[in-house]
Protein backbone atom coordinates (compact mmCIF):
# COMPACT_ATOMS: atom_id res chain seq x y z
CA UNK A 1 0.00 0.00 0.00
CA UNK A 2 1.26 3.25 -0.62
CA UNK A 3 2.44 5.37 2.22
CA UNK A 4 2.23 9.32 0.37
CA UNK A 5 -0.35 10.35 -1.74
CA UNK A 6 1.27 12.73 -4.51
CA UNK A 7 0.67 15.26 -6.99
CA UNK A 8 2.38 16.34 -10.20
CA UNK A 9 1.97 20.17 -11.35
CA UNK A 10 3.50 20.70 -14.59
CA UNK A 11 2.83 17.93 -17.22
CA UNK A 12 5.33 18.91 -19.89
CA UNK A 13 8.11 16.47 -20.42
CA UNK A 14 9.94 16.12 -17.49
CA UNK A 15 5.75 15.69 -15.94
CA UNK A 16 5.38 12.85 -17.85
CA UNK A 17 8.68 11.45 -17.13
CA UNK A 18 7.63 11.47 -12.97
CA UNK A 19 4.09 10.44 -13.87
CA UNK A 20 5.86 6.84 -15.27
CA UNK A 21 8.13 6.49 -12.67
CA UNK A 22 5.48 6.86 -10.26
CA UNK A 23 3.24 4.50 -11.56
CA UNK A 24 6.16 2.19 -11.10
CA UNK A 25 6.44 2.62 -7.40
CA UNK A 26 3.02 2.86 -6.38
CA UNK A 27 4.48 1.14 -3.04
CA UNK A 28 5.90 4.64 -2.14
CA UNK A 29 3.72 6.85 -3.47
CA UNK A 30 -0.11 7.03 -4.82
CA UNK A 31 -0.81 9.95 -7.55
CA UNK A 32 -3.88 11.69 -6.78
CA UNK A 33 -3.88 13.99 -8.61
CA UNK A 34 -2.20 16.43 -11.66
CA UNK A 35 -2.83 19.97 -12.32
CA UNK A 36 -2.26 21.35 -15.68
CA UNK A 37 -3.36 24.60 -17.01
CA UNK A 38 -3.66 22.89 -20.22
CA UNK A 39 -6.51 20.88 -18.78
CA UNK A 40 -7.89 19.18 -21.72
CA UNK A 41 -4.60 17.29 -22.08
CA UNK A 42 -4.67 15.51 -19.08
CA UNK A 43 -8.43 14.60 -19.22
CA UNK A 44 -7.61 11.20 -20.11
CA UNK A 45 -6.04 10.66 -16.68
CA UNK A 46 -9.23 10.37 -14.84
CA UNK A 47 -10.11 7.07 -16.38
CA UNK A 48 -6.83 5.74 -14.30
CA UNK A 49 -8.46 7.32 -11.19
CA UNK A 50 -6.13 10.85 -10.98
CA UNK A 51 -7.51 14.05 -10.59
CA UNK A 52 -7.18 16.64 -12.62
CA UNK A 53 -6.84 20.97 -12.07
CA UNK A 54 -6.08 23.20 -13.60
CA UNK A 55 -4.65 25.44 -10.82
CA UNK A 56 -2.53 24.77 -7.87
CA UNK A 57 -5.54 27.01 -5.88
CA UNK A 58 -7.95 24.52 -7.51
CA UNK A 59 -6.32 21.71 -5.79
CA UNK A 60 -6.00 23.10 -2.61
CA UNK A 61 -9.48 24.19 -2.62
CA UNK A 62 -10.39 20.65 -3.48
CA UNK A 63 -10.97 17.94 -0.93
CA UNK A 64 -8.14 15.55 -3.23
CA UNK A 65 -5.24 14.53 -0.15
CA UNK A 66 -2.23 15.51 -0.65
CA UNK A 67 0.78 14.92 1.14
CA UNK A 68 3.47 15.45 -1.56
CA UNK A 69 4.51 17.33 -4.64
CA UNK A 70 6.50 17.05 -8.07
CA UNK A 71 6.74 20.81 -9.41
CA UNK A 72 7.79 20.39 -12.82
CA UNK A 73 6.38 23.86 -14.30
CA UNK A 74 8.50 26.40 -16.38
CA UNK A 75 11.17 28.40 -14.27
CA UNK A 76 9.26 31.90 -13.61
CA UNK A 77 6.28 30.26 -11.89
CA UNK A 78 8.47 27.79 -9.05
CA UNK A 79 8.59 30.34 -6.25
CA UNK A 80 4.62 30.96 -6.25
CA UNK A 81 3.51 27.53 -6.23
CA UNK A 82 6.25 25.82 -4.28
CA UNK A 83 5.31 28.05 -1.81
CA UNK A 84 1.45 28.10 -2.14
CA UNK A 85 2.14 24.19 -1.43
CA UNK A 86 4.71 24.21 1.42
CA UNK A 87 2.54 26.53 2.99
CA UNK A 88 -0.26 24.00 2.91
CA UNK A 89 2.22 21.42 4.60
CA UNK A 90 2.57 19.56 1.36
CA UNK A 91 6.70 18.63 0.70
CA UNK A 92 7.85 19.14 -2.61
CA UNK A 93 10.53 18.23 -5.01
CA UNK A 94 10.97 21.05 -7.69
CA UNK A 95 12.28 20.78 -11.23
CA UNK A 96 15.97 22.82 -11.05
CA UNK A 97 16.37 25.59 -11.17
CA UNK A 98 14.16 26.45 -7.76
CA UNK A 99 14.10 29.86 -8.17
CA UNK A 100 16.26 32.65 -10.48
CA UNK A 101 16.12 35.02 -7.10
CA UNK A 102 18.47 33.65 -3.92
CA UNK A 103 15.68 35.81 -1.82
CA UNK A 104 13.25 33.93 -3.14
CA UNK A 105 14.79 30.23 -2.68
CA UNK A 106 16.23 31.31 0.98
CA UNK A 107 12.42 32.59 1.73
CA UNK A 108 11.28 28.92 0.63
CA UNK A 109 13.64 26.96 2.39
CA UNK A 110 12.29 29.07 5.67
CA UNK A 111 8.75 28.53 4.78
CA UNK A 112 9.83 24.59 4.54
CA UNK A 113 11.35 24.92 7.98
CA UNK A 114 8.35 26.70 9.22
CA UNK A 115 5.99 23.89 8.00
CA UNK A 116 8.00 20.99 8.71
CA UNK A 117 8.26 19.89 5.41
CA UNK A 118 10.74 18.70 3.28
CA UNK A 119 11.67 21.14 -0.10
CA UNK A 120 13.90 18.85 -2.65
CA UNK A 121 15.61 20.38 -5.75
CA UNK A 122 15.90 17.89 -8.76
CA UNK A 123 19.32 18.20 -9.97
CA UNK A 124 18.78 14.94 -11.73
CA UNK A 125 22.96 14.53 -12.72
CA UNK A 126 24.48 14.18 -9.16
CA UNK A 127 22.29 10.86 -9.22
CA UNK A 128 23.92 9.56 -12.60
CA UNK A 129 26.24 6.93 -12.04
CA UNK A 130 28.83 8.33 -14.94
CA UNK A 131 28.97 11.42 -12.69
CA UNK A 132 29.68 9.57 -9.57
CA UNK A 133 31.96 7.64 -10.83
CA UNK A 134 33.71 11.10 -12.37
CA UNK A 135 33.29 12.64 -9.02
CA UNK A 136 35.30 9.95 -7.04
CA UNK A 137 38.25 10.25 -9.65
CA UNK A 138 38.38 14.20 -8.90
CA UNK A 139 37.89 13.66 -5.48
CA UNK A 140 40.22 10.60 -4.71
CA UNK A 141 43.13 12.52 -6.54
CA UNK A 142 43.75 9.91 -9.10
CA UNK A 143 43.80 12.60 -11.80
CA UNK A 144 46.03 14.51 -9.88
CA UNK A 145 45.75 18.35 -9.22
CA UNK A 146 42.71 19.57 -11.14
CA UNK A 147 43.39 22.74 -13.98
CA UNK A 148 40.90 23.06 -15.60
CA UNK A 149 37.00 21.56 -15.88
CA UNK A 150 35.29 22.16 -19.04
CA UNK A 151 31.22 21.89 -19.75
CA UNK A 152 29.58 21.90 -23.22
CA UNK A 153 25.33 21.53 -22.97
CA UNK A 154 23.72 22.11 -26.41
CA UNK A 155 20.78 20.97 -28.46
CA UNK A 156 18.36 22.28 -31.13
CA UNK A 157 15.55 23.10 -28.78
CA UNK A 158 13.64 22.80 -26.70
CA UNK A 159 13.87 27.09 -26.30
CA UNK A 160 12.29 28.41 -23.13
CA UNK A 161 10.94 31.75 -22.91
CA UNK A 162 11.00 32.83 -19.01
CA UNK A 163 14.50 31.96 -18.82
CA UNK A 164 18.18 31.84 -20.35
CA UNK A 165 19.71 28.75 -21.69
CA UNK A 166 22.22 28.87 -18.59
CA UNK A 167 19.12 28.81 -16.37
CA UNK A 168 18.01 25.73 -18.37
CA UNK A 169 21.33 23.92 -18.96
CA UNK A 170 24.20 25.21 -17.23
CA UNK A 171 22.12 24.99 -13.46
CA UNK A 172 23.19 20.77 -14.43
CA UNK A 173 26.58 21.98 -15.19
CA UNK A 174 27.45 24.04 -11.92
CA UNK A 175 25.55 21.53 -9.77
CA UNK A 176 28.19 18.89 -10.68
CA UNK A 177 30.77 21.36 -10.49
CA UNK A 178 30.63 22.48 -7.17
CA UNK A 179 30.80 18.85 -5.78
CA UNK A 180 34.34 19.11 -6.98
CA UNK A 181 35.51 21.57 -5.30
CA UNK A 182 34.59 23.63 -1.80
CA UNK A 183 35.77 26.51 -3.19
CA UNK A 184 33.83 29.78 -3.86
CA UNK A 185 34.42 31.38 -7.13
CA UNK A 186 36.93 34.12 -6.73
CA UNK A 187 35.68 35.54 -10.52
CA UNK A 188 32.79 34.97 -12.32
CA UNK A 189 32.75 36.20 -16.27
CA UNK A 190 29.59 35.58 -18.33
CA UNK A 191 28.97 36.41 -22.43
CA UNK A 192 25.52 35.53 -24.18
CA UNK A 193 23.61 36.70 -27.34
CA UNK A 194 20.09 36.11 -27.24
CA UNK A 195 18.66 35.61 -31.20
CA UNK A 196 15.41 34.23 -30.93
CA UNK A 197 14.53 37.15 -28.11
CA UNK A 198 17.09 39.54 -27.67
CA UNK A 199 16.17 39.43 -24.01
CA UNK A 200 16.74 35.93 -23.46
CA UNK A 201 20.71 34.98 -24.30
CA UNK A 202 20.35 31.23 -26.39
CA UNK A 203 23.89 30.91 -26.37
CA UNK A 204 25.99 31.44 -23.26
CA UNK A 205 29.84 31.00 -22.39
CA UNK A 206 30.56 31.17 -18.69
CA UNK A 207 34.03 31.53 -17.04
CA UNK A 208 34.42 30.22 -13.47
CA UNK A 209 37.60 31.26 -11.63
CA UNK A 210 38.34 29.30 -8.44
CA UNK A 211 41.00 29.63 -6.21
CA UNK A 212 42.89 26.44 -7.72
CA UNK A 213 40.32 25.33 -10.78
CA UNK A 214 39.72 27.34 -14.17
CA UNK A 215 36.12 26.25 -15.35
CA UNK A 216 34.03 27.12 -18.59
CA UNK A 217 30.61 26.18 -19.16
CA UNK A 218 28.65 26.47 -22.45
CA UNK A 219 25.19 26.34 -23.06
CA UNK A 220 23.16 26.50 -25.93
CA UNK A 221 19.81 25.52 -27.58
CA UNK A 222 20.54 26.84 -31.08
CA UNK A 223 23.16 23.90 -32.04
CA UNK A 224 22.49 21.42 -34.44
CA UNK A 225 23.72 18.32 -32.33
CA UNK A 226 22.80 17.92 -29.09
CA UNK A 227 26.00 17.43 -26.38
CA UNK A 228 26.37 16.48 -22.78
CA UNK A 229 29.94 16.21 -22.51
CA UNK A 230 32.18 17.05 -19.19
CA UNK A 231 36.14 17.31 -19.59
CA UNK A 232 38.61 17.27 -16.64
CA UNK A 233 42.13 17.81 -17.24
CA UNK A 234 44.60 17.17 -14.35
CA UNK A 235 48.35 16.89 -13.42
CA UNK A 236 48.53 13.10 -13.60
CA UNK A 237 45.47 12.41 -15.84
CA UNK A 238 42.46 13.72 -17.83
CA UNK A 239 38.81 12.32 -18.01
CA UNK A 240 36.10 13.01 -20.73
CA UNK A 241 32.26 12.14 -19.82
CA UNK A 242 29.81 11.68 -22.69
CA UNK A 243 26.60 11.41 -21.83
CA UNK A 244 25.46 10.53 -25.13
CA UNK A 245 27.83 7.81 -25.73
CA UNK A 246 26.37 4.97 -23.35
CA UNK A 247 29.57 2.50 -24.73
CA UNK A 248 32.26 4.85 -23.71
CA UNK A 249 30.58 7.10 -21.45
CA UNK A 250 33.75 8.21 -19.11
CA UNK A 251 36.87 7.67 -21.10
CA UNK A 252 40.17 8.19 -18.59
CA UNK A 253 43.61 9.37 -20.33
CA UNK A 254 46.63 8.56 -18.91
CA UNK A 255 48.07 11.73 -20.31
CA UNK A 256 50.28 14.60 -18.46
CA UNK A 257 52.51 17.55 -19.24
CA UNK A 258 55.60 17.63 -17.56
CA UNK A 259 58.71 19.41 -17.07
CA UNK A 260 61.52 18.67 -19.62
CA UNK A 261 64.71 17.05 -18.20
CA UNK A 262 66.27 19.07 -20.98
CA UNK A 263 65.44 22.45 -19.88
CA UNK A 264 68.57 23.68 -21.38
CA UNK A 265 67.97 22.12 -24.91
CA UNK A 266 65.22 24.08 -26.81
CA UNK A 267 65.67 21.58 -29.70
CA UNK A 268 63.46 19.34 -26.95
CA UNK A 269 61.23 22.04 -26.11
CA UNK A 270 60.33 23.16 -22.05
CA UNK A 271 57.72 20.47 -21.38
CA UNK A 272 57.05 16.81 -22.51
CA UNK A 273 54.19 15.30 -23.18
CA UNK A 274 53.36 11.90 -21.51
CA UNK A 275 50.61 9.49 -23.21
CA UNK A 276 49.45 6.52 -22.12
CA UNK A 277 46.55 3.90 -21.47
CA UNK A 278 42.92 5.09 -21.94
CA UNK A 279 40.59 3.53 -19.40
CA UNK A 280 36.75 2.94 -20.13
CA UNK A 281 35.42 1.62 -16.64
CA UNK A 282 32.34 -0.10 -16.67
CA UNK A 283 29.62 1.83 -15.04
CA UNK A 284 26.39 -0.31 -14.03
CA UNK A 285 23.62 2.13 -14.58
CA UNK A 286 20.34 2.61 -12.67
CA UNK A 287 17.98 5.27 -14.32
CA UNK A 288 19.00 8.83 -12.14
CA UNK A 289 15.46 10.41 -12.14
CA UNK A 290 14.33 6.85 -10.06
CA UNK A 291 17.06 7.86 -7.95
CA UNK A 292 15.70 11.45 -8.02
CA UNK A 293 12.04 10.37 -6.54
CA UNK A 294 13.57 7.57 -3.78
CA UNK A 295 15.65 10.43 -2.29
CA UNK A 296 12.57 12.25 -2.07
CA UNK A 297 10.80 9.71 -0.41
CA UNK A 298 13.51 9.10 2.03
CA UNK A 299 13.53 12.85 3.01
CA UNK A 300 9.61 12.92 2.97
CA UNK A 301 10.08 9.77 5.38
CA UNK A 302 11.98 12.06 7.87
CA UNK A 303 15.51 9.98 6.62
CA UNK A 304 18.53 11.60 5.63
CA UNK A 305 18.78 12.58 1.98
CA UNK A 306 21.48 11.90 -0.35
CA UNK A 307 24.17 14.33 1.23
CA UNK A 308 25.20 16.13 -2.30
CA UNK A 309 21.82 17.11 -2.93
CA UNK A 310 21.74 19.47 0.05
CA UNK A 311 20.30 23.14 0.83
CA UNK A 312 23.05 24.69 0.96
CA UNK A 313 23.86 23.65 -2.66
CA UNK A 314 20.76 24.98 -3.75
CA UNK A 315 21.50 28.01 -2.42
CA UNK A 316 25.06 28.40 -3.88
CA UNK A 317 23.90 27.37 -7.44
CA UNK A 318 20.78 30.10 -7.33
CA UNK A 319 23.63 32.89 -6.04
CA UNK A 320 26.45 32.07 -8.47
CA UNK A 321 23.92 31.80 -11.56
CA UNK A 322 22.38 34.97 -10.18
CA UNK A 323 25.44 36.74 -10.64
CA UNK A 324 26.11 34.88 -13.69
CA UNK A 325 22.50 36.68 -14.90
CA UNK A 326 23.63 39.69 -13.46
CA UNK A 327 27.24 39.60 -15.31
CA UNK A 328 25.35 38.53 -18.78
CA UNK A 329 23.08 41.67 -18.91
CA UNK A 330 26.34 44.07 -18.30
CA UNK A 331 27.68 42.90 -20.98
Amino acid sequence: MSEFNICIVGFGYWGKNFLRLLQNQNDKFNLTSVVEANIEDVKYLEKEGIKVYKSVDDLINSDTLVDCSIVSTNTSTHYEITKKLLENSIHCLVEKPLTTSLSEAEELFQTAKKHERSLMVDYTFLYDDGISTLRNLVLSGDLGKIMHVSFERSNLGPFRTDTNSAWDLSTHDLSILLTLTEEYPLEIKALGRGFLNSEIEDIVNISINFKSIFATIFSSWLHPEKTRIIKVVGDKKMAVWNNLNPEQELKIYNKSVEASEHNSDYAMNLYKIKSGEVVIPYIEKQEPLKRVVADFYSRVKGEAGQIINSKELTLKITEIMEKINIDLKNN
